[in-house]
């Protein structure tokens, strides 16, 4: 096993400017309920006004909260921003920086992948296929920096479809 398949499992999840009270009510004690069954840690990020609902709704259960935005910003002047350590004085174990999922070529995100940095997480899903081309002009007559370009290229196509 490589070290991505030791981690703990965790999925995240945040619902934007979706919600009021009643349905974030319904939602939070289906998360409590679903994570009975759960082989991973389950987490929700929530929006800054429903974090004391999150919070008193998920106290006691193994399913932990947090808010789905934090500032880059330690402390300052900047109006409407939430700092880490004010999420973390208010009882948030997580807070989303970003969006978190990124939709990339796999070719781009190899080495991350393969270096345990990042983790695929729909690894069944194939999406659309993205052609590459390389364009010359006349095949006849290519220079021997592009020889060189097209024969690197498909090395690492070849090593990319190997592994």
């Amino acid at each position: 096993m490589t070290s991505v398949e030791n981690r703990a499992r965790l999925v995240l999840g945040n619902w934007k400017m979706h919600g009021n009270l009643a349905e974030n009510a319904a939602l939070l004690t289906e998360l409590r309920a679903a994570d009975a069954a759960s082989h991973c840690e389950i987490g929700i990020c929530v929006p800054f006004p429903y974090l004391a609902q999150a919070g008193s709704a998920l106290t006691g259960s193994s399913v932990s909260w947090g808010a789905q935005d934090v500032s880059a910003h330690e402390k300052g002047a900047y109006t409407g921003e939430v700092s880490g350590a004010m999420l973390k004085e208010f009882g948030c174990r997580w807070a989303l920086a970003g969006h978190g999922i990124a939709y990339k070529s796999r070719y781009e995100v190899l080495s991350d992948l393969r270096a345990g940095r990042l983790v695929e997480l729909l690894p069944d899903y194939v999406t659309e296929p993205s052609p590459l081309y390389l364009l010359c002009v006349h095949r006849m007559l290519l220079s021997p920096a592009v020889k060189r370009m097209r024969e690197f290229l498909q090395e690492r196509f070849r090593l990319f479809d190997a592994g």
